[in-house]
């Protein structure tokens, strides 16, 4: 409990900490700083709950978690960071380790003040409000995507972000998207020295829950003269109840001005019985 503020460092050498317990009274803001050497081999901090990071405060406050210096939230359970209690998130050269299995999802408005990088196997999925810079008026920021899958619940989650991919990782957008990606992303080579591409998928969770007939979201909108965003795609991946989606390539005009938007199109299937 309390309002003072948690610092978490990493002073001589990085490593693991745990955050644990039902902290739904702790009104204050943490602080978790690794070390500017450390890449991205820095300081990780384990929780299994929301209420691990704190309750809900009276106001927002960006800063109410804030990540810096190669330090990475470690979930170890799945968990999702709701959107009504007033904690954003501030990351500056520091990320996400998501590992085998592990679902963090979040509703919490996320400030970038440098670049956020998200590690391991498992998914991350942003829905709430991103903005950049120290005081959120930056026009755009960067994030950079090892392994596992980036999922993409909202327009405003990405507005602006340029992501960089690793070779195979999974891009999986929720079922309602209007604009989607607004900067071309980046795919890095894959280990061989070829070309990299990405995985795309609709958002299985997001899908099960709005449960429509016809499945018809926006992956990027990119001005026109951006890259082809499906020579990036390898593969795209099965929807449990919708079958595998097609990428579709279409030109839009948004006040004014030509872009190239990509849209994953669905219907749902139909239960086929089979008598033997």
């Amino acid at each position: 409990t309390g309002q003072g503020p948690l610092r978490i460092t990493a002073k001589r050498v990085a490593g693991l900490n745990r955050l644990t317990g039902d902290n739904s009274g702790y009104q204050g803001r943490i602080d978790i700083k690794g070390r500017p050497s450390d890449t991205d081999d820095g300081l990780f901090v384990e929780f299994g709950a929301a209420e691990n990071l704190g309750g809900e405060l009276d106001e927002l406050h960006m800063d109410a978690l804030s990540l810096g210096q190669h330090a990475f939230l470690y979930p170890t359970a799945n968990v999702t960071l709701p959107a009504d209690v007033n904690r954003g998130m501030t990351v500056n050269n520091a990320g996400v380790f998501c590992p085998d299995g592990v679902v963090l999802t979040t509703y919490w408005p996320l400030r970038l003040a440098g670049e956020f990088c998200k590690q391991g196997p498992g998914t991350l999925r942003l829905g709430g409000a991103i903005s950049y810079g120290a005081d959120g008026t930056g026009s755009g920021g960067t994030m950079r995507v090892t392994d596992g899958t980036l999922g993409v619940l909202s327009d405003a989650a990405v507005a602006g972000l340029a992501v960089t991919f690793s070779n195979d990782v999974c891009l999986a957008v929720g079922p309602s998207l209007s604009r989607g990606l607004t900067v071309a992303p980046v795919v890095q080579e894959a280990a061989n020295g070829s070309g990299g591409r990405i995985r795309l998928t609709i958002d299985s969770a997001a899908a099960a829950d709005m449960k429509p007939d016809r499945i018809e979201t926006v992956v990027a909108t990119l001005p026109q003269g951006s890259p082809d965003l499906t020579a990036l795609v390898g593969s795209v991946e099965r929807v449990r109840g919708y079958g595998v989606p097609q990428l579709v390539k279409r030109t839009v005009e948004i006040d004014s001005v030509t872009y190239d938007q990509y849209v994953l199109e669905a219907e749902r299937q139909g239960l086929i019985l089979i008598f033997r």
